[in-house]
């Protein structure tokens, strides 16, 4: 479970996807120093937003050009703007939006996204993926988030206490995960 990226300036370093040139985003990118490689300026930002379950919320993009220098300049000494778990961004996800007006959902995210605090996310082996992102977009799951946290702002130390118990026989595992 890890919070992710703070601009301190969301007018300057997030856009549409279709606001700049389609060949200047970075799509796909496994790590960082790929995406630094590639000279791209733009790539795909995970923030949050509307209350969806299973995918969505993947229409922004981030200025990350040169591992994020424009960002990591105008966050020194800001408060409020940081660069946070930068080791986990672009690696695949299960995410949920801070904030919701509905109820908890989260939604899978393939590699290549930067998340941001308001999408804060959850890494697993590929082993657990499929079966984690079924259990969160469960009502148990939500059923549990309304006992540890009546409000409706779920935090990574919310998500991380609710208990997920692994079936013992693995082909019900499988057959959850192929349902996924």
């Amino acid at each position: 479970l890890k919070n992710g990226l703070g601009t301190t300036n969301n007018n300057l370093f997030v856009r549409e996807w279709f606001e700049t040139s389609i060949n200047n985003i970075g799509f796909n990118y496994q790590n960082r120093t790929n995406a630094c490689e590639s000279k791209k300026r733009w790539f795909p930002y995970n923030k949050g937003g509307e209350t969806r379950k299973w995918y969505g919320n993947m229409n922004l993009i981030v200025d990350w050009e040169e591992d994020g220098k424009r960002i990591r300049k105008a966050t020194e000494g800001a408060s409020g703007g940081r660069i946070v778990s930068p080791d986990f961004y672009f690696k695949s996800s299960i995410s949920w939006s801070l904030l919701s007006n509905k109820s908890f959902a989260s939604r899978t995210f393939p590699d290549g996204f930067i998340f941001d605090v308001n999408g804060s996310s959850l890494f697993s082996n590929e082993h657990n993926y499929n079966y984690i992102a079924s259990f969160l977009s469960s009502k148990t799951a939500y059923k549990l988030l309304s006992i540890v946290n009546p409000t409706l702002a779920f935090q990574i130390g919310n998500i991380g206490s609710i208990p997920i118990v692994f079936p013992k026989q693995e082909s019900v595992k499988q057959c959850i995960d192929t349902l996924t």
